[in-house]
């Protein structure tokens, strides 16, 4: 074995040494202080026994589980607000620059998603601006741009606002206590009237009668309105935007090549109605050159036409058989020539046969 392992083998065993003192030690401190805690806890159950303050404190206990029970459901849905920020809005990309100041640092990740609501103001009501992505973040400016495409109503809305907005990192829940404290009056003024009905309704006696039975609580018969989804219901009225706006693009393109038929079929018309005027001009032609033609036929042209028309018969006979003439006569010299030119060839091909011959 080699000095240098057994130096190390020795090293190795202090080392060990060291590490069963200090565990030794350890194990006595924590063996006095759990005798030390179990004295205490035994003298504090003593004096609560003395004092009643064990009854106490279960009772303490059993409050303090009810105000938990009842402020979880706000706990787990309270969402994380930035409000009263400054807002400029870029209407030629949409986008959006927000001031916000407080809290410093704000917290808002660079490439995070928030909900805008525009603030209520002394001119108008507060509105929900619509989901953004979050582009940039500094230490008191974010940059957002919308989430999806707006349409012209968002577009005009965002375009017209002038904030202060508030942002939240999370949708709102629906929920029948946001709107247990407003009067009747107060929900009038603002929810829409095709749902006003039932958040006046809410919480209060319901009729057994009229009231659907699924909105009537069982222990105490009231009315209960059902809680609405806001980012499933944006969602569908998203979706629902899409749809309609492939069925008026699809609607645009047939009304373009129903024009485009249409504007056809005018100008066939047209072409039609055009052909149909000519037929009837020479239509009414003809008619006349028929009624002219019967009437001269029946002796009913007197005077200076019937002339007129005999002279032009006359002289159109004399020139059809001139003609007949001419064509006789030019018939007679084309045969002549035929004739003439038929024995000149005859003569020249025997001239060219003995001319042959004498060559041999």
């Amino acid at each position: 074995m080699y000095i240098w392992n057994k130096v190390l083998l020795g090293l190795i065993g202090l080392a060990s040494i060291g590490f069963l003192i200090l565990a030794a030690r350890s194990l006595r401190t924590h063996s006095y202080w759990l005798g030390t805690a179990q004295k205490l806890q035994k003298s504090i159950g003593d004096e609560g026994a003395k004092t009643g303050f064990r009854g106490q404190n279960r009772q303490l206990k059993a409050e303090i589980a009810e105000v938990r029970r009842v402020l979880h459901p706000w706990l787990v849905d309270r969402p994380q607000i930035w409000s009263n920020c400054a807002v400029q809005v870029n209407r030629a990309n949409a986008t959006v620059v927000a001031a916000v100041d407080s809290p410093i640092p704000h917290g808002i990740p660079a490439s995070g998603t928030l909900f805008a609501f525009e603030e209520p103001t002394a001119n108008s009501a507060g509105r929900y601006m619509g989901e953004f992505n979050v582009t940039k973040a500094d230490e008191r400016q974010i940059a957002l741009q919308p989430a999806y495409p707006l349409t012209p109503l968002e577009m005009k809305k965002l375009s017209e606002s002038r904030g202060p907005w508030s942002f939240y990192n999370v949708l709102p829940r629906d929920k029948h206590e946001a709107f247990a404290t407003l009067t009747d009056e107060q929900k009038k003024a603002m929810l829409p009237a095709e749902s006003l009905t039932e958040y006046v309704k809410d919480d209060k006696p319901a009729d057994e009668q009229q009231d659907p039975k699924e909105r009537i609580d069982r222990d105490t018969k009231k009315y209960v309105r059902p809680l609405r989804d806001y980012a499933q219901l944006l969602d569908h009225a998203r979706r629902q935007f899409t749809v309609l706006v492939d069925e008026i693009e699809s609607a645009k393109r047939d009304k373009a090549l129903v024009d485009e038929g249409l504007a056809d079929a005018q100008q066939q018309v047209q072409f039609a109605q055009n052909r149909i005027a000519a037929l009837k001009l020479l239509l009414a032609k003809k008619e006349k050159e028929r009624d002219d033609v019967a009437a001269y036929r029946d002796g009913q042209l007197q005077g200076g036409l019937l002339k007129l028309l005999t002279d032009k018969i006359a002289i159109i006979k004399g020139m059809i058989d001139e003609t007949i003439a001419k064509n006789k006569a030019m018939a007679g010299r084309i045969a002549q020539l035929q004739l003439e030119a038929t024995r000149l060839i005859d003569a020249r091909t025997r001239a060219m046969a003995q001319n042959a011959s004498g060559e041999k």
